[in-house]
């Protein structure tokens, strides 16, 4: 399984993960003219598309995806924020076709996260190839534990160090402050989840939704690699 970074900052959070030919989609903050310039297979290959959150930089152009025959999966809160979506109520095993595609062999199971939006979800998906990953981006706050992780994508967007300074300089105001520290997860609370892990399988760990004013980007990654001693991505590096 390879996993593509459409678009992760918060103007727009798109990525792709394919097996076998076959991609599924996670979020919908892209247009759909740039998701399908960008991505490497083609729309006709995307067997779904799951959306954590109704914020428009995850979830804005859902109604574009579905018209390009995409189906849109999310929480019943999130269908019910975007006006679209099938609602996800509990851990699926989808047997609808979509493009000619069975979503069948992709496992999907959801777990709440901790963000300032209607019913936000990460994802635990088993790939078709056995591959597992942990999907987890606006939160900041993950209590799990999940067995058997091959690839960990986790927002890290920012660095408190960082933020408080900019908090001092007037850069960031209290208001964005405190909705950055109440939504959103830090470099040290990645660091502490994964620490928390059994990372015996773990093959690469993915950075998404890094801030370009609150975080030292190679710093983040720097340490997280310390931490899980396997290759660590993040866009723009």
């Amino acid at each position: 399984m390879d996993v593509q970074i459409i678009a992760s900052s918060s103007k727009g959070n798109c990525y792709a993960l394919r097996c076998d030919d076959i991609v599924l989609l996670l979020e919908a903050g892209v247009p759909i003219a740039r998701l399908r310039k960008k991505l490497t297979a083609g729309l006709s290959r995307c067997v779904a598309c799951l959306v954590t959150h109704e914020h428009n930089d995850h979830a804005g152009y859902a109604k574009q995806y579905m018209e390009a025959g995409i189906p849109v999966c999310a929480s019943l809160g999130t269908c019910s924020a975007i006006g679209v979506g099938r609602p996800i109520t509990k851990s699926h095993r989808w047997s609808y076709r979509c493009h000619d595609l069975r979503m069948q062999d992709w496992k999907v199971s959801i777990f709440s996260v901790r963000h300032d939006a209607a019913d936000p979800l990460g994802f635990l998906i088993d790939a078709p190839d056995g591959t597992r990953v942990v999907f987890a981006i606006d939160s900041f706050l993950l209590p799990y534990k999940f067995p058997g992780v091959n690839v960990w994508m986790l927002e890290c967007n920012y660095d408190l160090a960082l933020l408080e300074s900019n908090i001092a300089a007037g850069e960031v105001d209290d208001a964005q402050a405190k909705r950055i520290l109440q939504s959103h997860m830090s470099v040290d609370h990645v660091a502490s989840f994964l620490q928390a892990q059994d990372l015996s399988k773990t093959r690469a760990v993915y950075l998404l939704h890094g801030s370009d004013r609150n975080l030292n980007k190679q710093a983040a990654v720097e340490k997280i690699r310390g931490v899980v001693g396997v290759p660590v991505y993040m866009e723009g590096l």
